[in-house]
């Protein structure tokens, strides 16, 4: 292997791993958003302040320091790892909401990079971004 491609392939392989630590995040603090629903105002906020911090790191991964564009991103590791169950299952009620998330943090990056993400995304996905209405926008 050549020493270009193998500093490639190692390039995207890093960009992976640190999206993959920043998208545990996410999932981690959606799931307490999901299970505080009925938490006091404050405690409320807090999560919210969670989700947003999350959502920021997320995008700061894809934006600054990810070489792979946001539309492989969400197809080949943002998705990939959401659905292998290893961060969330699929039966469990924040599943859908860390989807929802994820992607926005996505579609985010795809604007500031003028990447049309909708192009990139399976129906599935569209459709359940569409019925969260403006969940974590």
């Amino acid at each position: 292997m050549r020493i270009f491609e193998w500093l490639r392939k190692t390039s995207r392989e890093k960009s992976a791993l640190h999206i993959i630590d920043g998208l545990r995040q996410l999932v981690a603090a959606v799931r307490a958003d999901v299970a505080g629903q009925t938490a006091a105002p404050e405690r409320r906020r807090d999560i919210k302040a969670d989700i947003t911090s999350a959502q920021q790191k997320l995008y700061d991964d894809l934006t600054r320091w990810s070489n792979i564009p946001p539309g492989r991103c969400l197809n080949e590791v943002v998705l990939p790892a959401l659905f292998s169950g290893d961060l969330v299952a699929r039966s469990e009620p924040w599943f859908k909401p860390a989807v929802v998330a994820a992607y926005r943090v996505c579609e985010a990056a795809a604007r500031q990079k003028k990447t049309n993400l909708e192009a990139h995304t399976p129906p599935e996905i569209l459709r359940i971004v569409h019925d969260a209405g403006e969940l974590y926008k």
